[in-house]
This record gives structure tokens, C-alpha cells and sequence, in this order.
């Protein structure tokens, strides 16, 4: 395959093109300038303007950011990836420098060349406006989660139609209090104005909950993820995600209303099931960003897998080997506390190197013996006044209020005891939920993460939102294990995801330099007999 013709497949696959007929991607490639840059060659600075969309062909980038204290973030990118949105604005400047990790070739599409292109196509147009709220919303947002080399490509909120939706019982109620407002000034009756004032009162509140919780909900993909952010106001927040490596299929829906407004369903198939991300903005244009990484993912690991070939090869025939790229290190644990004696007595989390080992947030303790502590200071507390005013009380009602006392306080050192058994583990290749009750059996559940397809949190009720704690939920198989009343539970799940992510890497490291090692072996016995065949040993006469 020539160059020309990479180029162009290069073009067509790109999510950014997504859509565009091949007399709109020909006037693309004609916009599009290639450049090369030789290993740690800067390709722009940060603070500069920013004129043009940067996509990587070949080879990868490392992205810095600096401020006054030094460099606060650095992301590493590789073929097939995107940078420089910061030009789809006409007076922002560059967030990132970026420098190449080693020789590399870039597509530029000047931010003049853009706007042509998008006067010539409105597929194209829909695209960078997609793109470009996508990439307002994240700088907005600026999630703190992402793991290493984890970049968002898309943040998206619902469709403005949902939000229409949402606004149509308002304003039906907008209506009755209009129309009763109306009538009762013909009327004359003098209570009913405060009854539709206050209907108008009620229903503004309504309508700007409606937004609240429109606004509140958000989908995004990265290069590593398919993500689903829900936020009911008082009532509960959860993350839903998928990691590429699950993901079967990725299909999009459009209805007739949807096809009008370019909203539709997106729909992720896992090994588990499938999640449903509806009122999606560009819903083929979303689609065609997750199927875009899916493929990128299998490419990368197949290259990987040729280069560890080809280095375990020359290795074997005492040749020189290229060096294989750094295996890509895992963001590190969360920090532990300080130790302390009430640390220790409550701590919710705790982390030894190997185990990431979790309790149950202490507001379900509290929750569950606050009623034998009440009970117990009440009866402290009765003792003593009638102590102070010298009431004689009966012997046995004494001794009652006494056995009570001390029945409550081993209670509660009970319920202490059943919260701090009650434990979910996280190790280096599975996960663990062990229920043990006090002087009673122990219940052990484990799965690999492995197996693990995908996760969910949720924060339920007003004291969830509060006191910071929910319920993570993990789909293993046709199975599901529940870390319930966990503390952050957002942290629980990235817990998790990264132990995940770091076990998929050794066991594919494993098995593809296992796999290396054999295909190696044959051919260096292949090569040698090729050799011998070539310079045959004279037989002796």
C-alpha cells in the first residue's frame, strides 16, 4: 500500500470525518497537510495561538502542561488520536506543549482550511460542533479520575429535546395557574390568587429542577472507556462505565423526532448485557468515536505483539534487538491516612501494598446503634438525676435499669464488631466480599478481575449525598458482587478499574511473550534449517 493510499484510509477511518461523502473527504485531504518530526522535536508550545486540529498517523506524542510551579499533567498519545482542539476557538491558545516520543507523522488541518470545509459540508459541521461542546464541558468539568494516558474525546450532555421534554408538565402547570389566575379576577373569590401564586411558585421551582437534572447527566468516552455520569438532585448520583476491552458491539437508534433533531440512542453491547445511553447528541458520530478506539486498541496490541516477535527473534539468533516500548505505569493508589487510634478505630479504607481493604462507610454503624446509645445515655442520664434529687427507686427497677445498661453497651460493641468484619477486599487478581459475624459463620465470596465486565456506583438518599457513600456494583459474569455502603464510592470503583487494568497487562504481557517465545523458536529453527540446507556439509568419502 502506497502512502497516498494510507493516507486516505487514515482519513476515512478517523471519527472526525465520520459521515462525510468521498467528494467532501477528498477536499479534506486536499486541506490536510502532513508533517514529520523527529524524535523529541517540539511540534507546539504552550501559550502559543492555536491554528490547527493535529491527527497522528504514526508514531506517538507526550502532551505537558506547565504552570507556575512546574509541569502539573502529562498525557502520552499514539497513532490515530487527536489533539489541538483548543483550535476549534478563534482567539484560544494552546493548553499542552507537545513533543514527539519518537519520529513521528502528524495530518494538520489549519483552523482556515476548517472553516472552508465546513461551509462545503453540514455532516462535517455537526462534527466540530459536537467536538467543540465536547471539549467546552470538559475544561469545565475537569474530571479527576482519569487514569494514566487517559484522555476524554467526548463530553456530552442529553439532547436539548429531552430538555424540552422535561419542560412540558411545568409548563402545562404554567398554564392552569395562567388560566386560574385569569378566572379568579372574574370571580372575585380573594383566596384563590395565593393558591395559583403559589402554583406559580411550585412550578417555577419544577422547571428549573427539570434543568437542574437535565444538566446534570453526561456521557463520555475516552481512549481507554464508555462512560455514563447520572445526577438526581437529593436523591442519588452514580457513574456507569465499560471498558473498551469489554465492549462487543456499538450500534445507534434514531426515531423520526431524532433524525429532525440529530439526537438518537447509542447502545453498548458488553459480554453482560448492554447499556442503553439515550437522547445522545450526533448519535452516529458518537457511535463511530467508541468503534474508532476499539480498533485502535486491537491495532495497538497487534503491533505490540509483532514487535515482541520480532526483538525475542533477533534475540535468539544473537542479533541486536530494538528496545520494546515501556509498559505503561499505573496511576497510584490514593494516599493512606495517618495512622492514629481513632483513625484506626474507624477507618473506612486501608491499603498495604498488595490489598486495598474496605469497611463499610461508619454512618451504617451509627445508623444501626444509634437507638442503644440513645437508650443507654437516657438511662445514665435518669440514674444520675434521680441521684441528685434523692428519689428512692426500687431495688429490682434498679437493677433493671442496670442489666439494661449493660445490655445495651454489648450491643453496641456487637454492632462495632459485625461493622468491622463486615469487609471488601481488593487484591492483585480478585475481588473478595466477606461477611463474618460476630461468634457466628463466615460468608466468602470471590471473583477474578478478570471477569470483571463492568462497574457501577450510586449514591442513594439525601445522607448518601452527605456523608459521601453508596453502593459499587460489579458485574462478573452473569453474576454481580455489591460493595455496599462504601465510602466514596467513586473511589472504590477507580480502585478496582485500576487493579483491573493493571491485571489485564501482566497476564497479556504473560501470554504474549509466552506466545513469542514459541513462534521465536520456530523460526530460529526454521532459519537454521534454511542455513543448513544453503551450505550442505561435504559428506566425508
Amino acid at each position: 500500500m502506497d502512502k497516498t493510499s494510507s493516507i486516505d484510509t487514515f482519513i476515512k477511518n478517523s471519527h472526525l470525518f465520520n459521515g462525510l461523502t468521498e467528494v467532501e473527504l477528498r477536499h479534506v485531504n486536499r486541506s490536510l497537510k502532513l508533517q514529520a518530526f523527529d524524535k523529541d522535536e517540539v511540534i507546539q508550545r504552550q501559550g502559543n495561538r492555536a491554528d490547527a486540529l493535529k491527527l497522528i498517523v504514526s508514531g506517538s506524542i507526550r502532551l505537558i502542561m506547565q504552570d507556575d510551579e512546574g509541569i502539573s499533567d502529562t498525557l502520552s498519545l499514539a497513532a490515530g488520536e487527536t489533539f489541538g482542539e483548543e483550535s476549534l476557538f478563534p482567539k484560544d491558545t494552546f493548553v499542552y506543549t507537545a513533543i514527539a516520543e519518537e519520529n513521528c507523522t502528524l495530518l494538520r488541518l489549519p483552523r482556515k482550511a476548517m472553516l472552508e470545509r465546513v461551509e462545503e459540508s453540514n455532516r462535517f459541521k455537526d462534527n466540530l460542533v459536537f467536538l467543540r461542546g465536547s471539549y467546552t464541558l470538559n475544561k469545565k468539568m475537569r474530571v479527576s479520575w482519569l487514569n494514566t494516558n487517559e484522555k476524554v474525546y467526548c463530553f456530552s450532555q442529553k439532547s436539548l429535546f429531552q430538555l424540552f421534554l422535561k419542560q412540558m408538565g411545568p409548563l402545562f402547570l404554567f398554564l392552569v395557574a395562567f388560566i386560574g389566575t385569569i378566572s379568579t379576577t372574574l370571580m372575585a373569590v380573594p383566596a384563590l390568587p395565593y393558591v395559583f401564586g403559589g402554583l406559580f411558585i411550585l412550578d417555577l421551582a419544577w422547571s428549573f429542577w427539570q434543568y437542574l437534572d437535565w444538566q446534570n447527566d453526561y456521557y463520555i468516552i475516552t481512549n481507554q472507556r464508555v462512560i455514563w455520569l447520572e445526577k438526581v438532585i437529593i436523591l442519588y448520583d452514580s457513574r456507569s462505565e465499560a471498558n473498551l476491552d469489554t465492549i462487543l458491539t456499538v450500534s445507534s437508534e434514531m426515531s423520526f423526532f431524532g433524525r429532525m433533531f440529530n439526537y438518537g440512542t447509542v447502545i453498548v453491547r458488553t459480554f453482560s448485557g448492554q447499556i442503553k445511553l439515550k437522547y445522545v447528541n450526533n448519535p452516529n458520530f458518537f457511535a463511530s468515536i467508541v468503534e474508532e478506539f476499539i480498533r485502535r486498541k486491537k491495532e495497538s496490541a497487534s503491533k505490540i505483539d509483532q514487535e515482541r516477535i520480532k526483538a525475542t527473534l533477533l534475540k535468539k539468533l544473537g542479533k541486536t534487538a530494538p528496545a520494546l516500548p515501556p509498559r505503561t505505569p499505573q496511576k497510584p493508589d490514593q494516599n493512606e491516612e495517618e495512622s492514629s487510634w481513632w483513625n484506626d478505630l474507624f477507618r473506612m479504607r486501608t491499603d498495604d501494598g498488595s490489598t486495598i481493604t474496605y469497611h463499610k462507610h461508619i454512618f451504617g454503624f451509627f445508623r444501626d446503634s444509634f437507638s442503644y446509645v440513645l437508650g443507654l445515655f437516657a438511662i445514665v442520664l435518669f440514674i444520675f438525676f434521680w441521684n441528685i434529687i434523692g428519689y428512692e427507686v426500687p431495688i429490682w427497677f434498679y437493677i433493671l435499669l442496670i442489666f439494661s445498661a449493660i445490655s445495651m453497651f454489648f450491643i453496641i460493641i456487637y454492632q462495632y464488631w459485625d461493622w468491622k468484619n463486615d469487609i471488601y477486599q481488593i487484591t492483585q487478581d480478585q475481588i473478595l466480599d466477606i461477611d463474618k459475624k460476630p461468634l457466628g459463620d463466615e460468608d466468602r465470596k470471590a471473583a477474578p478481575l478478570e471477569n470483571i465486565l463492568s462497574t457501577e456506583y450510586k449514591r442513594n438518599g439525601i445522607f448518601g449525598l452527605l456523608f459521601n457513600f453508596g453502593t459499587v456494583y460489579i458485574k462478573v459474569g452473569n453474576s454481580e458482587f455489591n460493595f455496599e455502603d462504601v465510602a466514596d464510592p467513586p473511589s472504590v470503583q477507580q480502585d478496582i478499574i485500576q487493579r483491573q487494568l493493571g491485571n489485564k497487562k501482566r497476564k497479556s504481557d504473560r501470554n504474549s511473550e509466552a506466545e513469542s517465545e514459541k513462534i521465536s523458536e520456530w523460526l530460529k529453527i526454521y532459519h537454521t534449517q534454511i542455513n543448513d540446507s544453503a551450505n550442505p556439509i561435504d559428506e566425508e568419502e
